[in-house]
C-alpha cells in the first residue's frame, strides 16, 4: 500500500521505502486525504449525471472519470505545493471553491426526492399560469357571446310564449286558433330561434377554441419545461430548506459533513506535523542551498580575486600606480 501512495502523491517509492515509521505513516495519511474527496467527486458526478440530470449510462461514467481525474490532479497539485503566504492563501480558497462545489453537488443527490416535489410544483405553477393567461385571453369574448347568446334565448322563448297566447286566444288578438298573426308570431319567433341557434353556435365555436388554447399552452409548458436544470433545482433546493426548520437542520449537517469531508486535503495539508523524513529533506534543501552558494561566493574569487584577497589588492595597487608613473615620464 506504500508504493501506490507514494505515487498517488507524487513521491517515489523506492525513497519512500527508506522512511522511518511516522514518515510512511504521513505519506498513507496524505494518500487516504487525497483519495477520499477523489470518490466522493466521481460517485457525486456518476449520480448527477445520471439519476438527477437524466443522461446514459456511459456519458454518467465517462463525466465521472473525468471529474475524479481533475479534481486529483487539483488535489494532488494543493497536497504538494509548498510557498509563501499568497500561495497558501490561494491553496486554502482553491480547496474551499472545490468542497463547496462538491457539497452542493452531493445535496442534489441526497435530497433528489424532496427537489423533485419542489419542481412538480413549479411545473404545476406554470402552467396555472398558462391556463390563467388563456383566461384573461377568452375572458372578455367569452362574457360577450354569452350575454348575447342569453339575450337571443330571451328574446326567442318569449317569442314562442307569444305566439302560444296568441294561438289558444289568451293574449294579442285574443282571437283562438290560427290565423294570420299567428303565423306572424310563429315566424318571428322561428326566425329569433335561427339567431339564438347561430349564436350559440359560435359560442360553442369560441369555447372550443379556449379549450383547445388551453391544451395547447399545458403541452407547451410541459414541453418547454425542464426540470433538470441544475440551477433551477438549486433554487428548489434553498426554497425547500427557508421554508422548513427541521430539513434546514438536516441540510445543515450533511452539507457541513460533506464539505468538511471534501475539505480534508486542506485540513492534513496545513494542520499536520511535518514527520522526521520531511524535515531531514528540509535540512537537506537548505544545506544543499547553502553549498551552491559557496560555490557560486568562491567562483567570484577565482574571476575577481582583486576583491577578496588584501595580498591581491595591494599587488594590483602597486601595478597601477607604477602603469601611472610609466605615463607621466
Amino acid at each position: 500500500m506504500l508504493t501506490f501512495y507514494s505515487k498517488i502523491i507524487g513521491e517515489d517509492p523506492r525513497y519512500t521505502r527508506t522512511f522511518q515509521p511516522s514518515g510512511k505513516r504521513s505519506v498513507v495519511l496524505k494518500g487516504t486525504a487525497l483519495i477520499i474527496p477523489v470518490i466522493l467527486w466521481s460517485l457525486m458526478s456518476f449520480l448527477l449525471v445520471r439519476n438527477v440530470l437524466g443522461e446514459t449510462y456511459l456519458i454518467a461514467t465517462v463525466t465521472g472519470l473525468m471529474t475524479g481525474t481533475i479534481v486529483f490532479l487539483i488535489e494532488r497539485t494543493i497536497l504538494m505545493s509548498n510557498g509563501n503566504f499568497f500561495i497558501v492563501l490561494f491553496r486554502i480558497l482553491l480547496g474551499f471553491l472545490i468542497a463547496s462545489l462538491g457539497a452542493v453537488g452531493m445535496d442534489q443527490v441526497i435530497f433528489k426526492n424532496d427537489i423533485d416535489n419542489k419542481i412538480e410544483q413549479y411545473k404545476l405553477s406554470s402552467i396555472e399560469m398558462a391556463v390563467d393567461d388563456m383566461d384573461n385571453r377568452f375572458f372578455d369574448k367569452v362574457n360577450e357571446l354569452q350575454a348575447i347568446v342569453n339575450k337571443k334565448k330571451s328574446n326567442w322563448l318569449t317569442a314562442l310564449e307569444r305566439t302560444g297566447c296568441e294561438a289558444d286566444g289568451t293574449c294579442g288578438s285574443l282571437i283562438r286558433g290560427r290565423s294570420s298573426i299567428t303565423d306572424l308570431k310563429e315566424k318571428i319567433a322561428n326566425q329569433l330561434g335561427e339567431d339564438y341557434k347561430k349564436e350559440y353556435a359560435r359560442l360553442n365555436a369560441l369555447e372550443a377554441e379556449y379549450n383547445l388554447a388551453v391544451q395547447s399552452a399545458k403541452s407547451q409548458v410541459a414541453e418547454d419545461f425542464n426540470g433538470n436544470s441544475l440551477l433551477l433545482r438549486i433554487q428548489a433546493l434553498h426554497e425547500l430548506i427557508a421554508s422548513n426548520s427541521y430539513m434546514k437542520v438536516v441540510y445543515l449537517i450533511i452539507t457541513g459533513l460533506l464539505f468538511l469531508t471534501e475539505f480534508i486535503v486542506i485540513i492534513v495539508k496545513v494542520s499536520s506535523r511535518k514527520s522526521i523524513d520531511e524535515q531531514i529533506e528540509i535540512a537537506k534543501d537548505k544545506i544543499q542551498e547553502e553549498n551552491i552558494r559557496k560555490v557560486l561566493e568562491n567562483k567570484s574569487r577565482f574571476i575577481q580575486p582583486e576583491k577578496y584577497l588584501s595580498s591581491t589588492r595591494a599587488v594590483s595597487r602597486l601595478v597601477k600606480e607604477n602603469e601611472d608613473a610609466s605615463f607621466v615620464i
